[in-house]
């Protein structure tokens, strides 16, 4: 095996990370508000997003592409399909790092119950917003530094969480509070679907460039579906043991389910070790990904998509103006999703995500089909390939269908304004062709 190519459990544990991350924190608290069969929701959001991960996978493996899933879309789709795409992920991008914000504000709140006000949370995520921004626009980058610590961290509290609800585990209190929802069975697991889903948002990052990877064509399934299924135990592990811990009544009034839980069984400094841990893991991930985010947009704006300035970057090799931008949208999307709780605004936020991140699922799944057909693949060969995007297709649009009208109202607002914004880009771009030829010949 060649020493500089990453190898297989290297790359598992690069696509736990991936899919672990620190959006699993307030996740607890909405599942809660369904009750314990929403454990079905996790199964069926197992299987499902286990197909899309193999999908991308493939795609990564026949059609290499810098720009992702993006990139490939567009190669299969056109030029509009591909800025359609830009948009709805980078769109996915900073709301589900407001989503991460307010589930960080939320644990603040553990310290600070001042910040459970809907007002005061929405002013403190905007504060922290604009401070991390700051770090990121002069290239204060310190999370790939300790992006091992705290994945590691977030693992040990899980496991701890999952010792203490098999400590506590009482037959009854499952069967108590089954069906909490008020909906029929089925209703009932699809409300909980959409949450499950958000907990994995990014798998596609688990497919990293083939070129990188030892034996890609065998590392890269293995890897992303076993980084897959522990990241799934995890967050099982994590919503069942707080279940099994912490009252009902205290847990659906959470905004800290993990510390809450912890504190409930060991006592305050057990509670407070694991509401600063919870805070760290969460503030210091949202470093990383608010530079990340600014990816979707910048390579837009570098294949002319969107205006060049959104790709252009500063000294510290950041785009300024991406970023700013977007942190002013942030903005105006925090102090326009102000709920009640801190929960309810994180599950408005989390379902936009998720509509904004379904579309470009969706026509990942289908450019794999495509591909296939344009290289004339015999049907024997692709029977997998097939299989796999026909069940991944279908549960993506079951979950759109699970999504609540205020979260696809969202969703579908952004996705509409794409057509007028690309009628404007080609307008644009016809402009600066037509005055080529005149400023050559002058």
């Amino acid at each position: 095996m060649n020493a500089k190519k990453i190898g297989l459990v290297a790359l598992t544990l690069v696509a736990v990370s991936n899919m672990l991350g620190s959006g699993i924190f307030l996740v607890p608290t909405i599942l809660a508000k369904i009750g314990s069969i929403s454990i079905w929701s996790w199964v069926l959001t197992g299987i499902g997003t286990m197909c899309l991960a193999f999908v991308f996978t493939r795609l990564t493996i026949l059609k290499p592409d810098s720009s992702g899933i993006i990139g490939q879309s567009g190669r299969c789709y056109g030029p509009y399909v591909e800025f359609m795409l830009s948009i709805s992920y980078w769109i996915t991008c900073w709301v589900g790092n407001i989503a991460l914000i307010i589930a960080g504000v939320g644990y603040l709140a553990y310290f600070f119950p001042e910040l459970n006000d809907p007002v005061w949370r929405a002013f403190a995520a905007a504060v922290m917003l604009w401070f991390f921004t700051l770090l990121a626009l002069v290239g204060a980058d310190f999370t790939s530094k300790l992006q091992s610590v705290t994945t590691v961290l977030l693992i040990g509290i899980v496991f701890l969480l999952g010792i203490l609800g098999v400590m506590r585990y009482e037959p009854g209190v499952f069967a108590a509070t089954y069906n909490m929802s008020g909906e029929t069975s089925a209703h009932a697991i699809a409300l909980g679907i959409a949450a499950c889903f958000w907990s994995f948002l990014g798998l596609e990052g688990a497919s990293v460039t083939s070129d990188l990877v030892d034996n890609p064509n065998r590392t890269i399934p293995i890897a992303t579906i076993a980084g897959f299924v522990i990241a799934w135990v995890l967050c099982i592990i994590a919503t069942y043991g707080i279940y099994a811990v912490l009252p009902y009544d205290q847990l659906v009034a959470s905004s800290a389910p993990f510390a809450d839980a912890v504190r409930f069984v060991m006592g305050t400094a057990a509670g407070n070790f694991v509401a600063i841990s919870s805070i760290i893991i969460i503030f210091f991930s949202l470093n990383g990904w608010l530079v990340l985010q600014s990816q979707p947009a910048k390579v837009a704006a570098d294949k002319g998509l969107l205006p060049a300035i959104m790709g252009k970057v500063n000294k510290n090799q950041v785009p300024a103006v991406n970023l700013t931008i977007t942190a002013i949208l942030m903005t105006i999307i925090i102090f326009a999703t102000i709920s009640p709780t801190a929960a309810k605004q994180f599950e408005i936020l989390i379902l936009l995500a998720v509509f904004t991140s379904i579309v470009p699922y969706i026509f990942a799944i289908s450019s794999l089909i495509v591909f296939q057909l344009r290289d004339k693949r015999k049907l024997a060969e692709i029977k997998a390939d097939i299989a796999s995007a026909i069940i991944a297709l279908v549960f993506c649009i079951y979950v759109m269908t699970t999504i609540e009208v205020e979260g696809l109202a969202y969703g579908l607002e952004f996705v509409v304004l794409t057509i007028p914004l690309y009628t404007y880009v080609l307008w644009r771009k016809n402009r600066d062709d037509e005055a080529l030829p005149t400023e050559s010949a002058d």
